[in-house]
């Protein structure tokens, strides 16, 4: 049975959360890090995809996105697809670095709405906004 597909259009509202396989560290210095920023600014600016937090957890990340003119499945496929690849070169590793697809809730409303459904396991995590990038 295929997949269901994703809702997206310009404007939407998305809490993007992607784990490392096996629930594996995906960053594992503040190097992948500052990386995995540098990455994602030139991934949001390319696609005018706004971007309101991330939270980077030592096995996955948040990310509160709205859509620009690129789909979020294109912003989320450069963006896992590019740092897995530096990931894996830089650590010497090879294979899959992400656990299946991206988990996205939302699609319509407001950030404000999405960021009061983040869940209570990031309480006390610090969430950068990055309106800037």
């Amino acid at each position: 049975m295929p997949r269901q597909a994703r809702i997206d259009a310009p404007g939407a509202c998305h809490h993007i959360i992607c784990r490392g396989i096996e629930r594996r560290k995906i960053f594992l210095d503040d190097t992948d890090r500052d990386r995995f920023l540098l990455r994602l600014g030139q991934v949001l600016k390319k696609s005018s995809t706004r971007c309101f937090a991330w939270a980077l957890i030592p096995n996955h990340f948040h990310l509160l996105l709205q859509t620009g003119n690129t789909p979020i499945s294109d912003v989320m496929r450069r963006l896992t697809t590019g740092y897995a690849v530096e990931f894996n070169h830089r650590h010497n590793r090879s294979g899959h670095l992400f656990q299946n697809r991206y988990k996205s809730r939302g699609g319509r409303g407001t950030p404000m709405k999405l960021c009061v459904s983040l869940p209570p396991s990031l309480s006390g995590v610090p969430v950068a906004n990055v309106r800037g990038v």
